[in-house]
Parts: structure tokens; C-alpha cells; sequence
């Protein structure tokens, strides 16, 4: 069994990359020979040897991220996968031109659905982040340095008022329907399409009538955005000056601007977050938008030793429970019982282990990239 995984876009130590290659040890690990061309100075010699190492007849897995870079291959024994780690929203351009026999993999299920309603002609799985295999020996959490880790890109929200001056060609329908999504978004357990759809039926707006699928996808993004730069703020303002706080992040937003506690660590790539959480006690991580999915950030916090502070989620409820094994993050602006909470857990760290020891035999048999990448195996095998 043989697979050529490709992705030239993101710079070295960048998650993507790292999600990347943790996926081909995963297969490696299940017997399948992985060839990797994660920038574009190996692809340029990986890709022909690789093709030319095959048998004339020998199908095997083309693995890339976002349906970004597959279609530079037009081999036909090529079992095609792409790792949709957005809403499809996001890179609806990217499928151009794609094989419509690529087998898609959304780490979300409402993926899935809005995959259908944007008229994607491709097969299609649930397929959710994951992480590495877990340290062995992990760092113990009361010796731990950093309270809360923090990684993610920070912006201070627009306000209602500040998004339509800075978009005033937005008709008026549309605008108080995509603010009115945003904020149901931010602020309850709900998918991005189905906070659109619900925004739009109070007005009565029928915008399948109206838009294009290109445009509705602009929107689907628009509200993420905002949604989740709203979400973190309603979280991440106001922690307690007490807490040792450590974070990841392009631009410091003016809501953390100030912490006594806060260490900025500026736009460092997700190799550089990963030894971070080795010696954090909690990862705070909240965007509001998988609601039916998880983050890559999660598993690897849990591999790391971390206790885990997210968003909820219907994926992670299957598995998690608040308190026991994860702490989920109320909704909301009030978010005082999660500070005062905080708090208490940092100053606990038998309490803060024994959620950590809860979650892992829960992650090692469920959530890393050993599971995941079943049912790529299980084609190869079919196809071989």
C-alpha cells in the first residue's frame, strides 16, 4: 500500500504541515508506505520518483489539505483525499476542476450538509481532527509553569455598528441577517448555516432565491469571522490577573493588552505551540465554530498533558463530560463563573490531574491519528 501526501502552501512547523505528518506516521504505523512532499523543493523531485517507483497498474492514496494541491496530479491511479480542515465555505474556488471522485474529509459534520447545499459533487466523510500519540512521561501538571496557554489568531471584534460602516455596500437584509447570525454564532451551540437560515427566516428574506452559492459562501465565512473573534473576547477579557497566562497569537487584541500575567509569544507556528503545552496545566480553546466537530488543538493539548478548556461541542459530548474529563466553556459574555473557576482549578492540581488522567485512556483509543486514518487504510486495502 503506497500514498504521496502533498500540501506546498504553509511554511515549515505551520499546523497544517504538522497535522500532515503525524497523519503519515499514523499510516505508516498500519503498513502503508507514505511518501511525503510537504514543500514545494521535495515535491519538485518526490512527486516524479514516487509516480515512477509505482507498478503500471498500481492504484494508491493522494492525500493533500483543503483541495489545494491534488489537482497538479493527474494520475489515474491516484485514490484521491483531501483533509478539509474549514467550512467549505472557505475554499469553494480550490474545487474547480477537482476530481469529482475525490473523497472528502469535513471535521465537522455540518460540513457535510453545507457540502450539499453549495452543490459539491463529491463523496464525502466525517473525518475530525486528531492528535499525536500521547508523551509518556508528561511534564507533571502541578510543576507546570504556564496556568492557561492561548493559541489562536486574536482580533478585537467589530461591533454592529463599526462592521456595516466599514461594509456599507452589504444590502440591509443581508447585513442585520449575517449580524444577527454572528451573534447567535457566539453565543449558543449552533452551526454557522443553520444561524444564517434561522436569521433569515425571521425576516422573511428567502436568500436561496436570492443569492448565489458564491456569494452565500462569502457570507458563511463573514459570520465565522466575526463569530468567533466575538466568542473569544467574551472569554478571554477579564481573566484573572493572577493567572501565569501564556499566548500565541499574530497581534495582541487590546482585551489582553495590559495582563500582568501574560506572556505574548507573537505568531509562533503550531511546532513551537505544541512544546508550549508541554508545560501548561490548561488550553483555553474557543472559536465557535465546530459545533459538531473538534479542533486540532484539543488533541494535541491532551497528548501534551493538558487539561482542556473548549468550546461544546455534540462530537465531544459523545466521549467528554464537563468537569470529569474536559471543562467546556460556558456561553455567553457572563462568563465570571468560568474566571472564578479557573482559578480554583489552577490552585488544584490533584483536581486538574484528575481530569487530565480521565480524558486520556478516552483519547488514546478514540482520537488520535492511529484512528483516524482508518478508513483511508480500509480503501487502500479495497483497491488493492
Amino acid at each position: 500500500m503506497h500514498c504521496l501526501m502533498i500540501d506546498l502552501t504553509d511554511a515549515p512547523g505551520a499546523w497544517g504541515k504538522v497535522m500532515l505528518a503525524d497523519m503519515a506516521k499514523a499510516l505508516s504505523r498500519q503498513g502503508v508506505a507514505v511518501t511525503a512532499a510537504l514543500d514545494a523543493a521535495s515535491a519538485q523531485t518526490a512527486i516524479p520518483a514516487f509516480l515512477a517507483a509505482l507498478e503500471p497498474e498500481q492504484r494508491f492514496l493522494l492525500i493533500d489539505g483543503n483541495c489545494r494541491a491534488n489537482k497538479m496530479i493527474r494520475d489515474p491511479r491516484a485514490l484521491r483525499f483531501s483533509f478539509m480542515v474549514d467550512h467549505p465555505a472557505y475554499h469553494i474556488a480550490n474545487f474547480v476542476q477537482a476530481s469529482t471522485a475525490m473523497l472528502l474529509g469535513f471535521v465537522d459534520e455540518s460540513h457535510l450538509e453545507a457540502a450539499d447545499r453549495f452543490g459539491l459533487p463529491f463523496p464525502k466523510l466525517f473525518f475530525p481532527h486528531a492528535g499525536p500519540e500521547p508523551d509518556s512521561a508528561p511534564e507533571p501538571i502541578r510543576d507546570r509553569p504556564i496556568d492557561l496557554l492561548i493559541s489562536a489568531s486574536l482580533e478585537d471584534p467589530l461591533s454592529d455598528a463599526a462592521w456595516r460602516a466599514a461594509n456599507p455596500g452589504v444590502p440591509e437584509i443581508v447585513a442585520s441577517a449575517l449580524l444577527d447570525a454572528a451573534d447567535q454564532l457566539s453565543t449558543t451551540l449552533t452551526t454557522c448555516l443553520a444561524a444564517w437560515d434561522d436569521a433569515c427566516r425571521r425576516r422573511g428574506f428567502d436568500h436561496r432565491a436570492a443569492l448565489t452559492i458564491a456569494t452565500l459562501c462569502q457570507i458563511i465565512a463573514t459570520i465565522e469571522r466575526i463569530a468567533s473573534a466575538r466568542r473569544r473576547q467574551h472569554v478571554l477579557a477579564g481573566l484573572p490577573e493572577a493567572l501565569a497566562i501564556h499566548v500565541v497569537t499574530p497581534k495582541l487584541p487590546a482585551y489582553l493588552a495590559g495582563h500582568p500575567g501574560l506572556v505574548s509569544h507573537g505568531p509562533a507556528p503550531f511546532s513551537t505551540v505544541i512544546g508550549l503545552m508541554k508545560h501548561s496545566k490548561i488550553l483555553v480553546n474557543c472559536l465557535a465554530k465546530y459545533s459538531r466537530g473538534s479542533h486540532e488543538r484539543i488533541w494535541y493539548a491532551m497528548a501534551a498533558g493538558c487539561v482542556v478548556a473548549t468550546d461544546q461541542s455534540r462530537f465531544l459530548e459523545r466521549d467528554f463530560s464537563h468537569r470529569y474529563n474536559i471543562l467546556f466553556l460556558p456561553w455567553g459574555p457572563d462568563q465570571q463563573a468560568f474566571r472564578h473557576d479557573l482559578v480554583n482549578l489552577v490552585r488544584n492540581s490533584s483536581q486538574l490531574t484528575a481530569i487530565h488522567y480521565a480524558a486520556m485512556p478516552i483519547y488514546a483509543r478514540h482520537h488520535s491519528w492511529d484512528q483516524r486514518v482508518e478508513p483511508l487504510v480500509a480503501l487502500l486495502r479495497q483497491a488493492s
